[in-house]
């Protein structure tokens, strides 16, 4: 139970404290759009894992979710980008799956976040 705990629930608390910190400045008003960031990325990150068959649907769900919320983060006081939301998608979601993962599957995580931003950008 002891390693479960380590391995699974310390690495998603972490990643969780990382979002927080992100969300701490975030406007109220913003924060309808915030939660559909983060729920859609849960949603892309979830898919990509089962359409891949790599890794946890959890993993994956956190991935996408620090993905869409790195997204939010980077489009609040400017006008959206694609290439900037792949890019901001990949970099997070690649940095998330290395503490949830352990240095496992990083090019997955980074092709996953990427599409990630691309789906909430053209969702804007």
């Amino acid at each position: 139970m002891n390693k479960i705990l380590t391995k699974r629930l310390l690495p998603s608390l972490i990643a969780t404290g990382l979002i927080g910190a992100t969300f701490i400045p975030a406007k109220p008003a913003s924060a309808d759009r915030l939660l559909k960031d983060v729920v859609t990325g849960a949603g892309v990150g979830a898919v990509s894992g089962v359409v891949t068959k790599k890794g946890s649907t959890v993993d994956n769900a956190i991935n996408g979710a620090v993905a869409g919320a790195a997204v939010n983060a980077a489009n609040r006081n400017q006008k959206p980008s694609v290439v900037r939301d792949a890019a901001v998608g990949a970099a997070a979601s690649t940095v998330s799956g290395i503490i949830t993962r352990k240095r496992k599957r990083p090019v997955q995580d980074a092709v996953s976040g990427a599409i990630t931003g691309v789906l909430i950008n053209q969702t804007r």
